[in-house]
């Protein structure tokens, strides 16, 4: 953060943290085209794997949004010959990171990814891990058929499905937490709508094939509902040109100097912040108590002001460069 700062977008993709590196092996490549509605997946020895068409139904939904967020990441970009489309897609998958790293793996349920190296298609090869990357956590939903067919929606709710459907819920929490950090409404999907959908998606590999029969088309009709939800973001934020330049790095964003106690977040941060941050932040100070070194909370509203923050510094001892203590909380709001 420093002075005049035009908004928490600037801030969140000047210090989001660079994407891992991809597995050796893996290029991001479009998946293949989903079994039309009702058709049944096959093998390469071309022997037919039925499940039951409901799931199948439903199944065909995940992966219908999992392509919609993937169409618009367009992570094939991130090796594009042409710096300027090589340079938009790394903006909107930095941005994207962010969400899944501050919003969707703090979800009541979590998002998860699998590996996305396309060599591992065996589910014990799956390395189940804590979400980092948007464009892996689709991956992850798209590939939800058995080892031999992954790309196609088989009709069977195993571990596969229900990671899925754990990011599912993951990324509708996100795009409300996205919403409100916005000051966006959204009307095509609700919280309460995503409170009915948790008892369906929960543990939900362990529910048995009776209850998976009749949640799976209600399931279905939640994940459509969510899809309109994307797209109707897509349309008021990551595709809105007020905050696209931003969002895919087309305007220079200001020059980050050391922090100092003199910043002034305009009442527009203040605001985003308190709604992404509740709770503050936690950092560490040394204190003049013969050096000791000690864990506080550092509310938003310690940050309004600078005479605000050098009180809170005053009345806690700190005897550190008011930087240290600030650079602390620019590594939580950009750091993993």
């Amino acid at each position: 953060m420093t002075k005049n700062l035009k908004s928490l977008v600037q801030e969140i993709q000047k210090m989001a943290s660079p994407p891992p590196a991809p597995p050796p092996g893996y290029v991001p490549t479009a998946a293949p085209k989903t079994p039309a509605p009702g058709g049944a997946a096959t093998s390469p020895s071309g022997a037919v794997r039925r499940g039951n068409p409901i799931i199948q139904k439903m199944q065909e939904a995940i992966i219908s949004l999992s392509r919609e967020v993937t169409s618009q990441l367009n992570p094939q970009n991130l090796s594009a010959p042409d710096p300027r489309k090589k340079q938009e897609a790394g903006g909107r998958d930095s941005f994207a990171d962010f969400l899944t790293k501050h919003f969707m793996r703090n979800s009541d349920v979590p998002a998860v990814e699998f590996t996305p190296d396309p060599n591992k298609k065996k589910m014990e090869e799956k390395d189940p891990r804590i979400a980092s990357k948007l464009s892996w956590v689709m991956d992850t939903m798209s590939r939800i058929g058995h080892s031999s067919t992954e790309f196609a929606a088989d009709g069977v709710w195993g571990p596969r499905t229900a990671a899925a459907l754990d990011n599912v819920f993951a990324m509708a929490s996100g795009l409300f937490a996205l919403a409100n950090a916005f000051g966006v409404h959204t009307t095509t999907y609700s919280s309460e709508n995503l409170q009915d959908l948790e008892a369906g998606v929960k543990d939900s590999n362990d529910l048995p094939l009776t209850t998976k029969l009749e949640y799976a088309p209600k399931i279905t009709k939640h994940i459509n509902a969510i899809r309109k939800m994307y797209e109707e973001l897509k349309n008021k934020v990551l595709q809105n040109p007020q905050y696209q330049t931003y969002i895919e790095n087309d305007t220079p964003y200001l020059q980050h100097n050391k922090p100092d106690a003199g910043f002034i977040p305009t009442p527009e941060q203040l605001a985003v912040m308190k709604r992404i941050y509740p709770n503050g932040f936690d950092v560490y100070l040394n204190t003049t108590d013969q050096g000791t070194r000690v864990s506080a909370k550092l509310d938003v509203d310690n940050l309004a002001t600078p005479e605000a923050f050098k009180e809170w510094m005053r009345s806690r001892g700190v005897a550190q460069d008011a930087g240290e203590v600030l650079k602390q909380v620019i590594d939580q709001v950009g750091g993993a």
